[in-house]
């Protein structure tokens, strides 16, 4: 190697260390002023004592040991994680505005969602007029009562899947199923329709649910790109690789039904259903100008995996807990069957609102098993005080949703499944977390998820057709195991799926 290149290798490398133990020294200065936390190391941060993946389990060490705000590096980024209900507010409520932000820009290694670092994602992309576009357009367009009214028809044929699919398991007498796949087919079928009007058969549906799977299942994996983005291509070149197929296999299922909605688009504004593409297509920017075909692409991506997995997992969760509570389920069927007696036994949507226990039992879920235990990481725009400490500009602030729905402060016996803690004015809450909050398992304040309404419609609906329809029982010798894991790198489901002994209802 010649002279010139050893030197030059030899500065790069200088520069970058200087560049680390400048960094370090800073955080070091500053170490007093934020909340408390383990000592991190140059480089890594407190990834060795956190790691990458599972990380919950010594977070929840840690606010033990230093209280509910604690402040962990992950790489060179500085993260803030709050288990309080209290600091919780004050951060996503009372400082919504400053607590409101995300990454400042999609790195470049975020391919996977789309193509370049412009692609936009609501759930990244930072605050300002085109995040403010795209939420109204989600939430008046699509989540709207008027728009989700337009997507009934599809709902019932869902139910009628979902029971002919259960039956199908059975034999179409009494038996046992193991309905995770089911659920997770049925509602993944539902929300293709919803986002691209498309009815695709079973075939189709299970093609474009894997390709969403495995790019979901993959996401952590992926981390390391953001952690380390200038070098992680060069460090991890195999899994760049996998990133790029996965990111293929994506665009070769997704990209030809955004193609198909934009050709069709004069005959779905004469006689059609209004999709979130379609919406997406029409969409004007600020300034002018609409989206190209990646940028409906990855929106469309954010719109499946956002709008199932966390209620497939809910679902779920809910259902075993009705197994394992059989008394719970038979008060939940006598109040179905008492609501339903006049429509002959047909539950309509309109119904939901008419079984206040059905709605407890969903909050319950909720409350106990979050379908995530962390939100998505929210970035400060601006120095801030809090708690008597400085959190500083474009740190990232994280909030521990499981710690607050247990917290026997605030909940009375929380590790007991009780939907009656919801009746009769004995638990108000406030799914927004605006007067105060108690559980969020919809995040709160200004990031708030939009499909708030979408997602407790669709369980309380499938839930109440699952109990009308069938008894769920447990399995003798394989009881329903409540221990959970986190699956896709995100959602946190049943570790062992839940299996059960249906008996069709006369």
């Amino acid at each position: 190697m010649a002279e010139w290149e050893l030197l030059l290798s030899f500065s790069f490398f200088a520069c970058i260390t200087l560049k680390i133990l400048f960094r370090f020294l800073e955080e070091m200065m500053n170490r007093k002023k934020l909340p408390p936390g383990p000592m991190p190391l140059p480089v890594i941060g407190n990834l060795h004592q956190i790691g990458i993946g599972e990380i919950e389990p010594h977070l929840k060490k840690l606010h033990d040991k230093y209280g509910p705000m604690i402040t962990i590096h992950q790489g060179a980024e500085r993260h803030v994680f709050i288990a309080g209900h209290d600091i919780a507010h004050q951060t996503l409520i009372k400082n919504g505005l400053a607590f409101g932000h995300r990454l400042p820009s999609a790195p470049e290694n975020f391919r996977l969602f789309g193509g370049d670092a412009s692609e936009p994602f609501i759930g990244f992309t930072d605050c300002g007029p085109l995040w403010n576009l795209f939420r109204r357009n989600l939430a008046s367009k699509i989540l709207s009562p008027t728009s989700l009214s337009s997507f009934a028809g599809a709902r019932k044929e869902i139910i009628k899947k979902l029971s002919h699919k259960l039956k199908e398991e059975t034999g179409g007498v009494e038996g046992v199923v193991h309905p995770l796949e089911i659920f997770r087919h049925v509602l993944f079928s539902l929300a293709l329709f919803m986002c691209f009007g498309e009815k695709l058969d079973d075939e189709a549906v299970a093609e474009q649910l894997e390709a969403i799977r495995l790019s979901h299942q993959n996401l952590n994996r992926f981390m390391v790109f953001h952690i380390f983005p200038k070098f992680g291509k060069y460090l991890f070149p195999k899994r760049w690789k996998e990133m790029l197929v996965i990111r293929h296999r994506l665009l070769t299922n997704l990209v030809p039904l955004v193609q198909t909605r934009t050709h069709k688009m004069e005959e779905i504004k004469k006689d059609g259903v209004f999709s979130y593409a379609d919406s997406l297509i029409e969409l004007e920017l600020p300034g002018g100008g609409k989206l190209r075909e990646s940028e409906v692409t990855t929106l469309c991506y954010e719109f499946l995996t956002a709008g199932v997995s966390t209620v497939v997992s809910s679902l779920q969760w809910a259902m075993a807990n009705l197994v394992k509570y059989p008394n719970v389920q038979a008060k939940l069927y006598e109040e179905i069957e008492r609501v339903t007696e006049e429509n002959g036994g047909i539950i309509k949507e309109e119904d939901l609102k008419k079984m206040p226990y059905l709605k407890a039992v969903i909050l319950e879920t909720l409350r106990m098993h979050p379908p995530i235990h962390t939100l998505l990481p929210h970035r400060v725009s601006e120095d801030i005080s809090l708690e008597g400490y400085i959190i500083p500009k474009n740190t990232f602030v994280n909030f521990m949703l499981v710690s607050m729905g247990l917290d026997d402060k605030v909940w009375e016996n929380p590790l007991e499944f009780k939907p009656e803690r919801f009746l009769g004015g004995r638990e108000t809450v406030d799914l927004t977390g605006t007067r105060e909050i108690k559980m969020i398992p919809f995040g709160a304040g200004r990031r708030v998820c939009p499909g708030i309404g979408l997602g407790m419609l669709h369980l309380e609906y499938m839930v109440a057709h699952l109990i009308k329809e069938f008894e769920w029982k447990g399995v003798t010798g394989d009881e329903v195991d409540m221990a959970e894991t986190m699956e896709m790198e995100i959602d946190y489901v049943m570790k062992k799926p839940l299996k059960a002994y249906i008996v069709p209802r006369k």
